[in-house]
């Protein structure tokens, strides 16, 4: 149970609403959102980051390779389980989503989406990455799509510990996701 209740549209103040029940409108007014609701500026400039770079220059598939990693070594089972879904809609089989989950990317990967998933662990888990691991994704990468991993590494660092800090419940989908995984916090 999450540890601040989970807000409607109609609990938040007036000059905030109207962008709350957009997104509830849209299916998007998640725990997450409701939970950080209490905060509704912050909650605000969340959302707006992650639409920013939602739509930036990684594409869908690397994009979810280096959230799937950082969540999971977060050991963040709310976002763990709505990127999941994402996963699959990125294209990534059951194969490689498992192995990215248990830090085992190098296994089923090409080099550089193992890159990636390296470049996201070393990152989340060491709050800095190796020249190594930053030259294989930079001989792929130019620098826009550098700072998108870098800030989708860094972005999902904070919604792991927010979701993980507020203790936000999972719903129904991502929670049939969770289950369905085999991970070390399953």
């Amino acid at each position: 149970m999450a540890r601040v209740p989970l807000l409607a549209p109609s609990d938040i103040p007036a000059d905030h609403r109207a962008f709350a029940e957009g997104l509830d409108a849209n299916g998007a007014f998640i725990n997450l959102y409701r939970a950080m609701a209490h905060s509704p500026v912050a909650m605000r400039r969340l959302y707006d980051l992650v639409a920013s770079l939602w739509g930036g220059m990684l594409g869908g598939r690397l994009r979810e390779i280096a959230i799937l990693s950082v969540v999971s070594a977060s050991e963040a089972p709310y976002p763990l389980g709505w990127h999941l879904l994402d996963a699959d809609d990125a294209g990534l089989s059951r194969p490689e989503i498992e192995a990215l989950v248990r830090g085992a990317a190098e296994s089923v990967l090409p080099p550089d989406e193992a890159a990636v998933a390296s470049f996201a662990r070393a990152l989340t888990l060491h709050s800095r990455v190796p020249n190594d691991s930053y030259q294989a994704v930079a001989r792929f990468m130019d620098e826009r799509q550098l700072v998108e991993l870098t800030m989708i590494c860094g972005l999902y660092r904070l919604v792991a510990c927010i979701a993980n800090g507020l203790a936000v419940d999972a719903e129904d989908e991502p929670a049939g996701a969770l289950a369905r995984i085999d991970w070390p916090m399953s």
